[in-house]
């Protein structure tokens, strides 16, 4: 669809994220994800629009959920939630992100800039700190590790960093018991997690929906994976809606916060600035 529509206007979102700002200094929180929606008109045929733009974004968390004949959600996530395997349990967060330049020496300096930046390493470091503690309630004592931090992964339109942290589930906990109690992700909250969802609830006047949540499969043999629903779009009816944001931190700039949550999901609704 070509109709998309920002339906926060720049002194909406500036306005937002001077609250955010404030709570950050007043010893809220340390991080807050705020986010902005999207929406369009769209007459077509939703299992089709996901293959079709399939076909240029290439990320290993996507997925097409059919609720009703007029519910649905097509995610292109790229990032993983809580995934376990012969109860050895991962997550990897997202936290970090530059956009891809077609001109390869402009995108190394922008893969370089990234991979240096010392505000994109402590925003992640703070959610995989977060995300140790998680799993430190569902794991075996002293089994959780960082296996890497600050990973570059590049995608179609944009760059990460993403880390992952690894534990060991304790014999009596479950899959889905462990994924349960590690939801929702810190990446999409802030951190402390529990301050920064009363936050978010208080500035983001539209609602998240199913964005931000998680679709997971889990087989008979215990194997679990998970994604979290970023990159996504939900579809009521004759209308879709997308989200785009990203970690406010103390030393967030508005402008360069404001351009990646357009960038995070240009390749999807078209909107670059």
């Amino acid at each position: 669809p070509s109709n998309w529509n920002k339906t926060s206007t720049l002194d909406t979102y500036s306005k937002c994220f001077k609250k955010t700002k404030d709570y950050i200094k007043e010893g809220d929180c340390y991080q807050i994800n705020l986010t902005q929606r999207f929406e369009s008109t769209f007459l077509g045929d939703s299992c089709d629009l996901y293959f079709n733009l399939r076909k240029t974004i290439n990320t290993p968390y996507s997925v097409y959920f059919s609720f009703s004949a007029t519910q649905h959600i097509l995610c292109f996530s790229p990032e993983q939630f809580i995934g376990i395997k012969d109860k050895t349990i991962t997550t990897s967060p997202i936290k970090g992100t530059i956009k891809k330049n077609s001109n390869s020496n402009l995108d190394a300096l922008n893969i370089s800039a990234l991979q240096n930046s010392l505000k994109n390493q402590a925003e992640n470091l703070m959610i995989v700190d977060l995300m140790r503690n998680d799993l430190s309630k569902v794991c075996e004592m002293n089994s959780v590790k960082v296996n890497e931090l600050f990973k570059l992964k590049s995608f179609n339109n944009v760059h990460h960093l993403i880390s992952e942290i690894e534990g060991r589930l304790k014999p009596n906990i479950s899959e889905l018991e462990a994924f349960m109690s590690c939801f929702p992700g810190g990446s999409i909250t802030g951190a402390p997690k529990k301050r920064a969802m009363e936050i978010i609830n208080e500035l983001e006047n539209s609602g998240r929906d199913a964005y931000c949540g998680s679709i997971f499969y889990w087989n008979d043999d215990g194997q679990f994976d998970s994604n979290i629903l970023i990159r996504t779009i939900v579809q009521s009816n004759e209308k879709l809606f997308c989200w785009g944001g990203g970690g406010i931190v103390h030393d967030s700039s508005l402008e360069e916060e404001y351009q990646e949550s357009l960038t995070k999901v240009a390749n999807l609704t078209g909107i670059e600035t």
